[in-house]
């Protein structure tokens, strides 16, 4: 818990998410592609369970029922080349062209073995009711940003529509947290529910600071004390070939133990 708070104050910086899972391979000594792998099948279920969650108040607006298909499209097609080892492959073959990705080939491996795994897990279906929960929260926490500033006019359905498609455009804008997509989105759908420009601004901006603005404060006071306890100071962001060499690890043949040194 500690290390998954502290990975929260990067939350605002290009790849922040990725934060948490480098601080748990380093401090539990585990591979990289595993901890990554955990925060890949998290994002998926949580961006299902907020696409269902819009789909009450999308079907009160036609002109967004297209926007809601393409989105979960987009996450089942997310699904099936981390799952479908046929799709893997010729998606990793494309992959490995790219001169500075193609380095990681190893790593990219190493998450989609340990992906399938976690699907298939019925622990992670048990424990997917937390990120159900932590939907709902978050929805709950935007409807009520809205109907304090403009009471009555927002209802929990819509709200979770605006919510979802302004999480979805912050995450296809690749820009750091979202930021700027996400407050785009989000003004833009309430503007067209009808809300006053001000009030969809005020009401972007206060959920940005109470969700990410806050996370950051918090995030770096538990990084604080994580650093302090584990002794991070000398944190390596990417071990480079963890995977390959697991692999050389799987196949090397038994032989006597290293003596000490």
């Amino acid at each position: 818990m500690l290390l998954n708070l502290a990975g929260q104050s990067t939350g605002l910086l290009p790849g922040g998410e990725v934060t948490r899972a480098v601080l748990v391979s380093e401090v539990a000594r585990v591979e990289i592609g595993a901890t990554i792998a955990t925060i890949t099948v998290q994002e998926l279920i949580y961006t299902v369970l907020i696409i269902a969650a819009a789909v009450p108040g999308a079907l009160r607006h036609s002109f967004a029922a297209v926007g809601v298909v393409i989105a979960l499209v987009g996450v089942v097609a997310i699904t099936v080349i981390l799952t479908v080892e046929v799709v893997f492959q010729r998606v990793l073959a494309i992959v490995n062209r790219v001169p500075i990705v193609g380095r990681y080939s190893p790593d990219i491996q190493e998450i989609h073995r340990d992906t399938v795994i976690l699907l298939r897990s019925r622990e992670t279906v048990r424990w997917s009711l937390v990120s159900a929960l932590q939907a709902l929260i978050t929805i709950s926490m935007f409807w009520v940003v809205v109907r304090a500033i403009d009471p009555g006019q927002l209802s929990w359905p819509d709200a979770a529509f605006v919510y979802a498609v302004a999480h979805l455009a912050g995450a296809v804008s690749l820009l750091p947290g979202g930021l700027g997509g996400f407050e785009a989105a989000a003004v833009g759908m309430l503007v067209a529910l009808g809300f006053p420009f001000g009030i969809s601004v005020a009401a972007a901006l206060l959920q940005r600071a109470g969700d990410k603005g806050l996370g950051t404060v918090y995030g770096t006071v538990a990084y604080l004390v994580a650093r302090r306890r584990y002794d991070l100071s000398h944190l390596k962001l990417v071990r480079h070939g963890q995977g390959k060499r697991r692999e050389q690890r799987r196949s090397a043949p038994a032989g006597p133990a290293p003596r000490p040194a």
